[in-house]
């Protein structure tokens, strides 16, 4: 699905304005379009903390549906918060950056698809990591190419998957973090999160 990185700082006032409006979007869109956070300070010199998040996302009323994190080399701020990119579902081009919410939303919105059959396959997908290592469930009749991201959007595994199982046990070895998976299965196309923890 299309993905939203909304580049967000903690004392920023226009951001904690636009608060409530990207955490009714991602509610109101989710399985359509996904939403991210990449969260830090725009004016004080302190290192954005988890702590931090946890605060910002109580105050704020974000649950699940918008995924935080510390960007505490401020890889996404570029020239300032609020800014938001939107992330093409299948080729991972930024084909948004700026400061609109709202241009950034219908972006997005033009980008997903409300098939059902798509939706269906879709929530059908996932990858999580297992004593054999990372395990990948899929609809049985899947077939297509799987590639592994890191959240800077490096590429770090790809291995094409056959249609012969409902779960694939994958040869993908990295440190701990947090990483995204995107698997391109003929009409559809899927990305998910998962952690890698040893």
């Amino acid at each position: 699905m299309p993905l939203i990185v909304a580049s967000k700082g903690f004392d920023c006032s226009i951001c904690q304005n636009q608060a409530d409006d990207v955490r009714d979007f991602a509610n109101q869109n989710d399985g359509n379009v996904a939403v991210w956070a990449a969260m830090t300070f725009t004016y004080s010199v302190s290192t954005p903390t988890c702590s931090n998040i946890d605060n910002w996302n109580t105050t704020h009323n974000w649950d699940e549906t918008i995924f935080s994190f510390v960007d505490d080399a401020e890889y996404w701020v570029e020239s300032g918060t609020p800014r938001y990119y939107v992330i093409h579902p299948t080729t991972r081009e930024i084909i948004y950056e700026g400061f609109s919410f709202s241009e950034a939303a219908s972006t997005a919105l033009i980008l997903s698809t409300s098939n059902t059959d798509k939706t269906s396959k879709k929530k059908s997908f996932r990858m999580y990591q297992s004593n054999d290592g990372i395990v990948m469930e899929k609809p049985a009749d899947a077939s297509g190419d799987l590639r592994v991201f890191n959240i800077l959007g490096q590429e770090l595994f790809s291995q094409r998957i056959s249609d012969k199982s409902d779960q694939v046990i994958l040869d993908f070895h990295s440190k701990d973090g947090i990483y995204i998976a995107n698997f391109d299965f003929g009409d559809v196309q899927v990305s998910t999160k998962f952690a890698f923890r040893r």
